[in-house]
């Protein structure tokens, strides 16, 4: 989950031929961070600094599987975002506390970085809490998150 907080006209977005493997394992879901390695979108290394959110919508359940437009018309592509913004998400890995920086994990969550070694894409400006969005959308429903600000 990915809710953007800040005005989206101050972000990027836009699709990218993504990995097999990143579109049918489940593994990646909105808001996880991928990076582009030569023509597709990747799972990145930890610690990758050009890695980007994963903004397309997967299934609401949870389940493996994306939304028809990242399968349309044969491509397989997922929508990015760049830019500088303030967002909740569920994708973070260990227990961050305000004021630390993120970097991205192999997994594609964001982790407490070590500030030394320059991979921060992100700060943590909240640390985790249970949120319940005010509309009926399933995505933002019982989840735990944190808030995020992105470098």
């Amino acid at each position: 989950m990915l809710r953007i907080l800040s005005d989206i006209n101050d972000i990027v977005r836009f699709d990218v031929d993504a990995d097999d493997t990143l579109i049918s394992s489940g593994v990646a879901e909105t808001g996880t961070w991928a990076v582009k390695r030569g023509d597709t979108l990747e799972l990145p290394t930890a610690g990758d600094r050009d890695a980007m959110a994963i903004f397309t919508e997967s299934n609401r359940d949870g389940t493996a599987g994306w939304s028809p437009d990242a399968t349309s018309l044969g491509k397989q592509q997922l929508s990015v975002l760049w830019g500088k913004f303030r967002a909740h998400t569920d994708q973070y890995a260990g227990t961050p506390a305000a004021g630390d920086p993120l970097e991205v994990d192999a997994d594609g969550k964001l982790a407490v970085a070590t500030i030394s070694d320059g991979t921060a894409v992100a700060v943590c400006l909240k640390a985790p809490f249970a949120y319940s969005g005010e509309s009926d959308n399933q995505i933002y429903q019982d989840k735990t998150v944190i808030e995020i600000l992105t470098l």
